[in-house]
């Protein structure tokens, strides 16, 4: 929700910018969500217990980052594959942010080695 209200982790230099008022903003909203909404014990839910809990049909709702989707709809593990619905992030103003969340990393063809970190053999 921090990219959604505006906010941002850190800046180029990568100092942390955790104190804006966008960042304010945002985790003051999604902490009145979660007391508002959440399940019991939230706060000590990580990943594994959301996605149990989601997984099982036990969790009307889930915000977490595009990655748990293959949590969630893997029929191996889930009871509600297929029964999914994915949105943007809110935001303050209702309208969509244009973000969703990725964790992935790409390294450019033009990079100066062609070594996949932190091994000694190429990509």
């Amino acid at each position: 929700m921090i990219n959604a209200y505006g906010g941002r982790w850190f800046d180029p230099a990568w100092r942390a910018q955790l104190t804006s008022p966008e960042v304010e903003r945002a985790v003051s909203t999604y902490v009145s969500m979660l007391r508002a909404y959440g399940e019991p014990g939230a706060p000590e839910d990580g990943f594994s217990e959301c996605a149990t809990l989601y997984g099982q049909g036990d969790a009307a709702m889930w915000y977490d980052a595009t990655s748990a989707v293959s949590t969630i709809e893997d029929p191996a593990t889930s009871e509600v594959v297929g029964r999914n619905g994915y949105v943007w992030a809110p935001t303050q103003d209702g309208r969509p942010s244009g973000w969703l969340y990725t964790w992935s990393l790409s390294i450019p063809r033009r990079a100066r080695t062609s070594r996949r970190p932190g091994t000694s053999s190429p990509g």
